[in-house]
């Protein structure tokens, strides 16, 4: 619908749009909206930016998170749930009879 909200990290899915801010682990394999050559695996931590970009081909929305400084907004290339799925799978496959540890991190929720 055009405008940001708020979600569970697991409720998002492979294109989304994510605005994170420095420091924050990303939510999955993530490419930077305005840099594509920028790339975070799953839980590595947005890197500070030296100054505020604007591409031409932003929204309004979008210009205006990268202009916030430490606000950056990302393309998921994965969906977390997926990625969160397969994690607790091969543990649970190693373990034997024994239950899986819970689906989610801390880190994960929103």
């Amino acid at each position: 619908d055009g405008q940001w909200h708020r979600v569970p990290v697991l409720c998002a899915v492979k294109g989304d749009l994510v605005a994170l801010e420095t420091w924050d682990p990303a939510p999955g394999k993530v490419e930077n909206a305005v840099e594509p050559n920028v790339v975070l695996k799953a839980r590595q931590p947005v890197p500070p930016v030296g100054s505020a970009r604007v591409a031409d081909n932003m929204s309004l929305g979008d210009a205006l998170l990268a202009l916030c400084g430490n606000m950056q907004v990302y393309r998921l290339l994965e969906t977390p749930l997926e990625a969160c799925l397969e994690q607790q799978a091969t543990v649970a496959c190693g373990r034997g009879s024994a239950p899986p540890p819970p689906l989610c991190d801390a880190h994960l929720r929103a």
